[in-house]
């Protein structure tokens, strides 16, 4: 058995910042950790942190991806794009460094039919949710880019 260390010491990440499925309670499609946020980690013994911690670090840029495919029905994936924004805003809310927070949701479309194009203007008022600073909600399509969000 290692020797017992008491003393809190900050330590100093040796891994990507960039994660996937982050963190363990939240899982963005993205995450970009925030160093800076990064509490103290205890040492257990001489050769062993306590990683639990290292699965709930704080997020400071969540990314959030949909991908609509040729056949599918825009507004069945992009009620899942709105459940993203959701879930970007519920951590933004609790987040220790919610100042610097930054959350996107990105719906891509591969494909738009003529009735899409048509319907576009339908598409950018669906769900009309408010999203707080620094949240973006963008539809990305071959025509064009569209900000789904509706400011408040």
């Amino acid at each position: 058995m290692g020797e017992k260390i008491e003393s809190v010491r900050k330590l100093e990440l040796k891994t990507s910042v960039v994660k996937t499925e982050y963190p363990t309670k939240v899982r963005f499609d993205i995450a970009i950790i925030d160093e800076e946020g990064a509490p103290d980690f205890k040492m257990v013994d001489r050769n062993k942190y306590v990683n639990d911690i290292f699965w709930v670090l704080p997020v400071k840029t969540a990314i959030e991806i949909k991908y609509c495919q040729m056949g599918e029905r825009l507004f069945d994936k992009i009620n899942q794009a709105y459940v993203d924004i959701a879930k970007i805003i519920k951590y933004k809310v609790k987040a220790e460094n919610k100042e610097i927070f930054k959350g996107f949701s990105l719906y891509f479309v591969q494909y738009l039919t003529d009735r899409d194009r048509k319907n576009i203007k339908d598409i950018q008022n669906y769900g009309n949710v408010p999203v707080p600073k620094n949240i973006h909600f963008y539809m990305i399509t071959p025509d064009a880019v569209y900000n789904l969000r509706k400011y408040n």
